[in-house]
């Protein structure tokens, strides 16, 4: 630990390793990375498979279908980046499809493929989120770990976070909500390094801060709050952490919206809409009962992890669309998930904030933060709690992840209730997603076919007519 991530007092030091213990030895290193690669390539595979299974259906054809997600504008986007109009909410989305447009341009003058051109960028754009999704479990693994848990321990929190139901859906929808969440996941690592003890932990912060706001220009927030928590706990006064929190979101959002004006054109002869003109269309989602929508609050978390059955709601949007319905979790409810899971949670926050180290009781104050502020946000803005929950999932499991750190003398009954937990999330996850597939395989035969669907995607890259103008059918926040 530096100098400049103590503690001033004696008791909450944290103690000093040697150099010799602080290594870990070759054989560990190995296995470290064996099993991120393992991890990595179980989560790519899984979340293909389910995102074929996905397609095949025609479920991303048409918006709202999977929990209110936009995929078939989002698979234009990230295939050909054609779009009618400047995305302020989003500002860098689109240069996702910069890498896809470039590889397969080099593969169609290579001749190394077959396929037209707008079938190869419609395939790899299908790969976006099942690679962020592998990114992610590679990412908290390093996250537990360096924020002092055991090797074992570390393991099985990154894997609770990649057999949550929202990471195992979001990980299979091509749409922004997974890139979200790898951002958040990269800012609980940027966290395990003290963010003012030199210019290189300024640069990462930087970084990490142009990502997570270019995604969503409101991420910039939980950047902030995790940044501001990390000064504080490492012994920055105030108002000297106050001036670097607003130095590093006013930045990270400037720097990400030069960069989407400088390297993003729109269509040619579009009319723009101003960010005011965006920020009236996004009022549509505004919740037309907001009370009942707040109390919905309670089981917002439990149903990231393990939802009871979702609801199947009439959507009809058009005779062409092959499915009218859309599968929600709102008013959806399950007492004693809801009671294990806040359970858990406020236990892992009583753990984190008790504890002697700097970093972990900055993460731990961080992640707490960082959750309530996205409760709250959504509690006034949005329709759909779960469409949201890639915002909180990184955080909240670090936080239900807690207790396998400070085990101690109850290391056996933990550990025995941690391997019963995993099996029945991973269990009841499967089973919601199998509901889900055969709902799906149960409805009428497709009007438009997948391959007329995709024409239409691409030639336009942008929104049916019944989207606003610049915005989605969904809620795209």
């Amino acid at each position: 630990m530096t100098a400049s991530c103590s503690s001033k007092s004696p008791a909450t030091a944290a103690p000093e390793v040697s150099p010799s213990a602080a290594s870990p030895r070759r054989s560990t290193l190995i296995l470290r990375a064996g099993f991120q690669l393992l991890l990595a390539a179980s989560a790519f595979v899984f979340n293909v498979t389910l995102e074929r299974r996905f397609d095949g259906l025609g479920a991303f054809d048409q918006l709202d279908v999977i929990f209110d997600t936009d995929p078939n504008t989002r698979l234009g986007e990230f295939g050909s980046g054609a779009w009618r109009h400047r995305c302020f909410v989003h500002p860098l989305l689109r240069l996702v499809s910069l890498p896809i447009r470039g590889a397969t341009t080099f593969a169609d003058v290579a001749g190394i493929t077959v396929a037209p051109p707008k079938a190869s960028r419609r395939s790899l754009a299908l790969l976006v989120a099942p690679v962020c999704s592998a990114l992610t479990a590679v990412v908290m693994f390093r996250v537990f770990l360096g924020a002092g848990f055991g090797d074992l321990a570390a393991a099985t929190g990154a894997i609770l976070h990649q057999i949550t139901f929202s990471q195992m859906m979001f990980g299979s929808i091509p749409d922004h909500f997974v890139l979200g969440g790898l951002g958040l996941s990269l800012v609980l690592l940027c966290g395990l390094v003290p963010p003012t003890s030199d210019r290189v932990g300024w640069l990462r912060w930087l970084a990490v801060g142009v990502f997570t706001s270019g995604v969503t220009i409101t991420q910039i927030i939980p950047t902030c709050i995790m940044f501001a928590s990390c000064c504080r706990c490492c012994g920055r006064g105030v108002k000297e952490t106050a001036k670097a929190t607003a130095l590093l979101g006013g930045l990270s959002v400037a720097l990400a919206l030069s960069i989407s004006s400088l390297l993003t054109f729109p269509i040619v002869g579009s009319s723009q809409l101003t960010p005011a003109a965006q920020a009236a269309g996004y009022a549509k989602f505004f919740p037309s009962r907001p009370l009942s929508h707040a109390f919905d609050v309670i089981a917002a978390l439990p149903n990231s992890i393990a939802p009871p059955p979702a609801r199947v709601v009439p959507d009809r949007r058009g005779d062409s669309n092959r499915y009218q319905i859309r599968f929600t979790l709102e008013s959806v409810r399950h007492p004693g998930r809801i009671a294990a899971v806040w359970m858990l949670l406020l236990v892992g926050a009583w753990l984190g904030l008790r504890s002697d180290a700097p970093v972990q009781r900055a993460l731990c104050l961080g992640s707490i933060a960082v959750v309530l502020y996205n409760l709250i946000f959504h509690a006034l803005w949005g329709k759909e709690w779960f469409l949201y929950s890639q915002h909180w999932l990184a955080p909240m499991v670090f936080l239900m992840a807690a207790p396998l750190r400070d085990a101690g003398r109850y290391r056996l009954p933990v550990w025995g209730a941690a391997a019963i937990a995993l099996t029945l999330i991973a269990s009841s996850n499967w089973f919601r997603i199998g509901e889900i597939v055969a709902r799906l395989e149960a409805e009428p035969k497709s009007v438009v076919t997948t391959t007329q669907a995709s024409e239409i995607r691409f030639e336009g890259g942008s929104p049916p007519p019944a989207a606003l103008p610049g915005m989605d059918n969904g809620a795209s926040h």
